[in-house]
């Protein structure tokens, strides 16, 4: 079968957003194998259509009147444990792999039990939680360069990683297929214990609606005491820092900014750094909320605020 043949038009997207928002594909395809994707990076190619890349559908914000170009969805999910390494392909969910190393008792990835999406986007954004990323995780990676149309591998050395950032988001021409974790052996009581106790965080402090998890990236204390070094003092004060930086939250909730609606969108009741589908919202209806903080947070404490969430299809 040609690939061109399992390429589809006018694809819904919202349903694989954990937003539940946006349009369709001009063009889709879902892959799992690498000759696939090879194939479908080609095509794209010869016919000068724009690439976009969907993983789990966390962290991202669709355009109401969808993507142009191919949206390649990748469906490969494969993964095993080899000592104390995890071998997991893309498109593995992140909460699944955590739990796959409770199983094995390995420890260095309880914080991520919970987080949604795939493998391929926490590496890509260097996701993380509660002091954990994904930075401190990583051993290798192993991606397709569509712009050279070869694989090649990267250790954890090459992968440029930074707070919520990484070489593949500056470079999107590289697209994560395989990562390989390096964990280590851990008592099973203590690893279920620190389990539990995230779990039950997430459960308490984060919405059950429709979200793309955290909007808006932590920020450096440094950086807060050189634009406003007295909200430095009372966030100091408060004892709201943690590994030398602040959340978002704590900033977008001191405005009383909790519960604000605008449309479908929602600021959560429970965390103000999550913005909510209430039911029927659209991308628009949470640009204006997103637009909304950050002019406030600017106009309040010189704090510019900087999303973590991905914009896929916007101009």
């Amino acid at each position: 079968m040609s690939i061109e043949s399992k390429i589809q038009s006018n694809y819904p997207l919202a349903p694989l957003s954990t937003f539940k928002i946006g349009g369709v594909a001009e063009n889709f395809i879902e892959v799992s194998e690498k000759n696939e994707a090879e194939d479908a990076w080609i095509w794209a190619k010869e016919n000068n259509l724009p690439i976009t890349l969907l993983g789990g559908g966390s962290n991202i914000l669709i355009a109401d009147q969808g993507v142009k170009g191919l949206v390649i969805k990748l469906n490969n999910n494969k993964v095993k444990v080899d000592g104390t390494h995890i071998i997991c392909e893309a498109s593995a969910r992140v909460w699944d792999v955590a739990q796959l190393a409770v199983d094995n008792n390995l420890t260095g990835m309880e914080w991520a039990i919970g987080i949604p999406g795939s493998i391929g986007g926490a590496v890509r954004g260097n996701a993380g939680a509660h002091g954990g990323s994904f930075d401190k995780i990583v051993k290798s990676v192993r991606a397709f360069d569509s712009e050279a149309n070869d694989w090649q591998e990267f250790f954890n050395a090459d992968c440029g990683f930074e707070y919520r950032h990484s070489m593949f988001k500056q470079n999107p021409h590289f697209i994560i297929w395989q990562v390989a974790l390096s964990l280590a052996p851990g008592n099973k009581d203590t690893i279920i214990e620190a389990v539990n106790n995230f779990k039950k965080y997430r459960t308490d402090c984060q919405p059950k609606e429709p979200s793309a998890g955290c909007i808006f990236k932590n920020l450096f204390l440094a950086d807060i005491e050189k634009a406003n070094p007295e909200l430095a003092e009372k966030i100091k004060q408060a004892d709201k820092v943690r590994g030398g930086k602040v959340g978002a939250g704590y900033l977008i909730e001191a405005l009383g900014l909790k519960g604000f609606i605008s449309g479908g969108a929602k600021i959560s009741d429970q965390h103000a750094n999550f913005i909510v589908n209430t039911g029927a919202a659209s991308a628009e209806d949470i640009i204006k909320v997103i637009n909304k903080v950050k002019q406030e947070v600017k106009e309040a404490f010189n704090i510019d605020l900087v999303e973590e969430v991905q914009y896929l299809g916007f101009n």
